[in-house]
């Protein structure tokens, strides 16, 4: 009970399904000479480097290795900035280099924290220290 690994060039592509080979001794002890597993709808076999099998918690699961598509950052002007600023009373505080700036209101927010502060203060009253509810 190993992790199993097989290299692009010793799988094959039948249909939908990979073809993974078990060699000559499996298949003169046990009759089977290779298996089938699905092929992944996301994924293309051109880009497949490899399969690993693994044996987990009395299962297998099977690990594609491929290469992924480089990703281009974008690329970011150093000049401009945003200053955030969190608060209490005002959420946030935002200011720009390049003249804009908003603020979000917290009140709202923090009424309804100071409300379920006190939900929870009225459930554990007359309870001991590590009590806790579902409710």
């Amino acid at each position: 009970m190993a992790t199993v690994s097989y290299p692009k060039q010793a799988l094959k592509l039948k249909g939908n399904q990979i073809r993974v080979p078990l060699g000559n001794t499996c298949k003169r002890w046990f009759g089977l000479d290779c298996f089938l597993i699905p092929m992944p709808s996301n994924l293309g076999f051109s880009t497949l480097k490899e399969l690993r099998i693994l044996p987990r918690n009395k299962c297998f699961y099977w690990e594609f290795i491929y290469e992924k598509e480089v990703v281009v950052k974008p690329q970011l002007n150093q000049d401009s900035v945003l200053g955030i600023d969190h608060g209490v009373d005002n959420w946030l505080t935002c200011v720009s280099n390049v003249g804009t700036s908003l603020i979000v209101d917290g009140k709202h927010l923090k009424s309804m924290n100071r409300w379920y502060n006190k939900q929870i203060s009225t459930i554990k009253e007359n309870k001991s220290q590590g009590f806790w509810s579902n409710k």
